[in-house]
């Protein structure tokens, strides 16, 4: 924060610099103002809903967009957050059980999140030996609270997770131990399809893509 010189009337200007978050699922829209001088925390300035400012509430209809909003944040370094009322900003539900509930998840690393907010890659990250780092991917779909995808074998590690649009995300996976070096192997999957592409364009249902990738592999080193 930066003040500028006192003015003829003794008043000094007082200038914030500060990011701005904008965040949208269908007819809401989210925006978290975040100031410089405190880079922990995260004010959001209240929801919309079909064009019209509400409170912003744990109810059913808000939930799935500010919790992405909140894995967003949190992947930014954000711990603390705080929502606009009548009384003045205060902890974002005002409840201690929301609060603990972010507490316990703190645990969980958010890699990418989808442009529309309602996907996001995560991984809860380990320490296979020293200073070697595994991150187990899932996929989940925020809007629906559920599980897209997860490998079984918490050996699969994801370097890198991109999202090529709204459903479709690119990972850059290995498997521990030392089972695939380089650049490792691409698969994208489709959210929405329930689908995954790997290798030459070999298409297979989410729930066939391990066993897949691990025949592939098992072929590779034979």
């Amino acid at each position: 924060m930066d003040a500028s010189e006192q003015d003829k009337d003794g008043f000094y200007d007082y200038y914030y610099e500060y990011d701005m978050y904008y965040f949208t699922e269908g007819t809401l829209s989210l925006v978290a103002r975040c100031y410089t001088d405190d880079a922990d925390e995260a004010n959001f300035m209240g929801i919309e809903l079909d064009g019209y400012d509400r409170a912003l509430e744990s109810d059913d209809q808000s939930l799935p967009l500010v919790s992405a909003a909140l894995a967003q944040l949190k992947a930014d370094g954000k711990t603390k957050f705080f929502t606009f009322t009548g009384k003045g900003y205060e902890p974002v539900f005002g409840s201690t059980e929301h609060a603990g509930d972010i507490m316990r998840r703190e645990h969980i690393e958010v890699i990418a999140l989808s442009p529309s907010a309602r996907y996001r890659v995560q991984a809860t990250p380990y320490e296979a030996l020293a200073t070697h780092w595994i991150y187990p991917p899932e996929i989940i779909d925020i809007r629906r609270d559920i599980r897209v995808f997860a490998f079984e074998d918490n050996g699969w590690s994801a370097d890198q997770a991109r999202w090529l649009d709204c459903s479709c995300v690119e990972l850059k996976l290995r498997k521990y131990p030392g089972r695939l070096t380089g650049a490792g192997i691409a698969v994208t999957i489709d959210c929405g399809r329930g689908t995954a592409v790997y290798g030459e364009g070999i298409e297979v249902e989410l729930s066939k893509l391990e066993q897949a990738l691990d025949s592939m592999l098992g072929t590779a080193e034979t």
